[in-house]
């Protein structure tokens, strides 16, 4: 099953490039060879194009140890106030998906709780309703 989802993966990237071959303009277009970064702008255009390339591979087991390795090897020429920097943009980001993730779990258990209490409620009214068939019928 996994071995189909990869080539699947292969063959829709391989589409993916003879389409934009065929319908891109020749010299136009970036690609991480021949795009050169030179102002803010460009270097958040050249991020986008490394996150394309790396985001096929987040549901690999590997894609943490990538990432980490991709920082660590990108941050060794930086000075130790940079590279807190950039900790700290990451931390941020972190919160933000543990926030995130609490909310979403502080509703499902909202959502378990509701239906656990509508679950009493209605085995409460089904006990009600017993007795007082039990009481009419038995005459008590």
């Amino acid at each position: 099953m996994f071995w189909w989802m990869g080539a699947n993966r292969l063959v829709e990237e391989a589409d993916y490039k003879s389409t934009t071959e065929l319908f891109a303009k020749r010299g136009d277009e970036k690609t991480l060879d021949n795009f050169i970064p030179k102002s803010e702008s460009d270097f958040l255009e050249y991020a986008e194009l490394i996150s394309h390339k790396l985001r096929p591979y987040e549901k690999s087991f590997h894609y943490i140890g990538l990432l980490k390795a991709v920082m660590r090897l990108s941050m060794t020429s930086l000075k130790a106030a940079d590279a807190k920097d950039v900790a700290s943009s990451v931390t941020a980001i972190a919160n933000e998906k543990l926030k995130a993730e609490k909310e979403a779990n502080t509703k499902r258990r909202q959502g378990l709780i509701l239906k656990d209490q509508t679950q009493k409620i209605s085995v409460q009214g089904t006990n009600a309703a017993m007795r007082i068939v039990s009481r009419n019928v038995l005459g008590r």
